[in-house]
């Protein structure tokens, strides 16, 4: 066998194995984006839950008060006791207490109403991080658009959470993020960005940008790491997010994308924003009769206001985890098709190669042949 024909060989042994890597990989995409899908939609009746938990408390205060910003300042007073209550001591196993795969262990629980309703949603923090759907609750921007700000301008510092990937192989995922994330400083430069960054390729990113970046968290690699995840963000951000109303409190990340698989968005976690739980949530129906808060709504809402962040941050990186995949999954399929083609290449040639090299021993063969009859015949000749 000749030399090329060994190289041929081996350069197809070698493609059929890497095409074994990606489909495995292409396989792995899909089975996480089914997951990740099917956590969120049982995810989707605590986070409607905590919504009509929220409107029935702060519905409650305004009517109480006859006053229409009665809710908002509440509001912002128990913003600041669910930072302060995080940055305590021990807060990391608290919040981390519970999380993970049990959204995974647990069937969707119909969303309730009245006193029982509420009483579920202003449970501890042990049943938070599980909370959260790809798209019911609503976001404060659209994908790949940021969003018009309320006021003119935004004013004290803004810490953001970016969340990206420690793993490559998912396509512009990690660069449009990333490049999303820097047009959105630009965009606002009253303000100083501290970036709290989720995963190694965002943060290189920043880093190279020159942004300020406080925190390196680890990526989830898997849809049981989401609560562990979010846990860990939510600690984080307490200790660089004084939560007195002075700033901004953003989580920029990816999500699903019908038209173009992915995109970029961000969702505004503080100043809390009334308007948005005082909102009817959509395909609800009326409340017979109205909730009675047991304790009184001023003593739950700051357990109310925590468990909507854990739900808003598990949504984030449920989304980024969804769209990751998503990402990886259209880069395998390309890459399957490139090796495909590439293998067709190879077996081209090789089939080219062989039979050159078949030709050849052939045309040796009867050469040799040949002259070995042509040696026989000059001898019989010289013997007459």
């Amino acid at each position: 066998m000749s030399l090329e024909l060994q190289e041929l060989r081996d350069k197809i042994k070698s493609a059929r194995n890497l095409l074994g890597v990606v489909e495995t990989m292409r396989g792995l995409a899909a089975v996480n984006i089914r997951r990740a899908e099917a956590v969120a939609a049982r995810s989707a009746a605590y986070a409607r839950t905590v919504h009509l938990a929220l409107h029935a408390a702060l519905s409650a205060m305004e009517g109480r008060s006859g006053r229409d910003g009665e809710a908002e300042a509440r509001v912002e007073g128990a913003a600041g006791r669910v930072y302060e209550r995080a940055a305590r001591p021990g807060a990391a196993r608290i919040a981390r207490r519970g999380l993970g795969a049990a959204a995974l262990r647990t069937p969707a629980r119909t969303a309730t109403t009245g006193a029982s309703g509420l009483a579920a949603a202003a449970g501890g923090p042990s049943r938070t991080a599980a909370a959260g759907t790809l798209g019911r609750t609503a976001a404060a921007g659209t994908p790949g658009r940021e969003p018009a700000p309320r006021s003119a301008g935004w004013t004290g510092d803004t810490v953001a959470l970016l969340i990206t990937t420690d793993m490559g192989l998912c396509g512009q995922f990690n660069e449009r993020i990333a490049g999303y994330a820097l047009a959105l400083m630009r965009r606002h430069p009253e303000t100083t960005f501290r970036w709290v960054v989720v995963g190694m390729r965002g943060w290189e990113r920043l880093r190279d940008a020159e942004a300020e970046t406080v925190e390196l968290l680890n990526a989830p690699g898997s849809v049981e790491a989401v609560g562990n995840a979010v846990a860990e963000a939510f600690v984080a951000l307490s200790r660089h997010y004084a939560g007195d109303g002075g700033g901004r409190l953003l989580v920029v990340h990816n999500r699903q994308d019908d038209r173009h698989i992915f995109a970029p968005t961000h969702r505004q976690l503080a100043p809390f924003e009334p308007e948005r739980w005082l909102t009817w949530p959509e395909d609800e129906g009326p409340w017979r009769t109205p909730p009675q808060t047991s304790p009184p709504p001023e003593q739950m809402l700051p357990f109310l206001l925590r468990e909507q962040l854990h739900i808003d941050l598990f949504q984030a990186f449920i989304q980024s985890f969804a769209a990751e995949n998503a990402a990886r999954l259209s880069s395998m399929r390309n890459a399957t098709d490139n090796i495909e083609e590439l293998l067709a290449e190879l077996e081209a040639s090789y089939r080219r190669e062989r039979q050159d090299v078949i030709t050849n021993e052939l045309m040796e063969l009867l050469g040799g042949v040949e002259a070995v009859t042509a040696h026989e015949r000059a001898d019989r000749g010289s013997a007459f």
